[in-house]
């Protein structure tokens, strides 16, 4: 597969999941940032924290500072202070925002759904694994931190 052929598959994959994102925040009344907050939360237990977000969801931390403070005061979201580190915030959806997450889940299902249908077995396996393997890749070259290093060339 050549790179422009990934570029795009990437491409298509993310349009189809700011639209159904997109879609689902119009009907909350929520950006497609904070559900990506709410999503996160309740997908990584013990990855609470707004660096936890910004790390692994690569989302800019003016943006999710920004939809914390947006989600708190919408009373969706509940903040804590770590009881050995008084500097470190941890994040938790409130009760109220039960029913959102409930939605985020279904959609996102319905998204994996689409996204593999067709794809079944050995196939799927082989699909994570690549797929993790590919990420790994990318993430290894970001963290990367000597800019003497050759740069990687792409066909």
């Amino acid at each position: 597969m050549k790179m422009k052929d990934w570029l795009q598959t990437f491409l298509y994959i993310r349009k189809l999941y700011e639209r159904d994102m997109g879609e689902l925040g119009g009907q909350l009344g929520l950006t497609v940032t904070e559900l990506e907050i709410l999503s996160f939360l309740h997908n990584n237990p013990g990855r609470d924290t707004a660096s936890d977000i910004v790390e692994l969801r690569m989302i800019p931390k003016a943006n999710v500072s920004q939809a914390v403070e947006r989600l708190m005061r919408k009373g969706l979201l509940e903040r804590t202070s770590d009881p050995c580190d008084r500097r470190r915030i941890h994040l938790k959806a409130s009760p109220q925002a039960a029913p959102a997450v409930g939605r985020i889940v279904r959609v996102n299902d319905r998204y994996t759904r689409c996204l593999f249908r067709g794809i079944g077995g050995d196939d799927l396996a082989l699909c994570a694994r690549v797929g993790a393997q590919v990420a790994e890749n990318a993430r290894r070259a970001l963290d990367q931190s000597d800019p003497r290093k050759e740069p990687v060339t792409h066909e």
